[in-house]
């Protein structure tokens, strides 16, 4: 059923994703943009782009008393996975990873055997935002050289506890 769904021309979307929202009447699947939810996700990618923390944002969400779509707390978790989402410009990308059945573990599929579908109908946000926020973020996890690292204690070697000698 899911290789069904992927192969449509539309796509698959799936129902819990942070806004979007996507009814289940009947045979209705169409996922269309929650105007609410979306001004979060500009937000969110705005205040990334001006180098603000997750955690400054997710303390702002809660205290603003803003929710997943399960109705949990927002944490550092979910907005690092809302950041790297392309659904948010309009890019759905499929089968990223399989189950050969259903007691094995996730397997990653190589890039070009994923199947992506472009819907503008979609779109909360441009791309030179997202890939601005993705290169922002891309440069965050660069490790630091640390012989580069400039230690400024001139008085380490001089000053001593009188208890422990430390």
């Amino acid at each position: 059923a899911i290789e069904v769904n992927m192969n449509k021309p539309e796509g698959r979307m799936p129902a819990y994703t942070f806004g979007y929202d996507k009814p289940v009447v009947g045979d209705c699947k169409v996922a269309y943009i929650n105007q609410t939810e979306a001004e979060l996700i500009t937000e969110m990618f705005t205040r990334l782009k001006n180098n603000e923390g997750y955690a400054s944002i997710v303390r702002d969400w809660r205290l603003r008393g803003i929710k997943t779509k399960t109705g949990r707390d927002v944490t550092i978790h979910s907005l690092k996975r809302m950041a790297r989402n392309k659904k948010y410009i309009g890019v759905i990308e499929m089968h990223k990873s399989y189950k050969e059945d259903v007691r094995s573990e996730k397997k990653k599929t190589d890039p070009s055997e994923w199947i992506v579908t472009y819907r503008d109908d979609l779109r909360i946000i441009d791309d030179k935002l997202f890939y601005d926020v993705q290169d922002i973020l891309d440069n965050r996890k660069r490790p630091i050289d640390k012989k580069c690292l400039v230690r400024d204690r001139p008085f380490t070697s001089i000053i001593k506890c009188g208890c422990c000698g430390k």
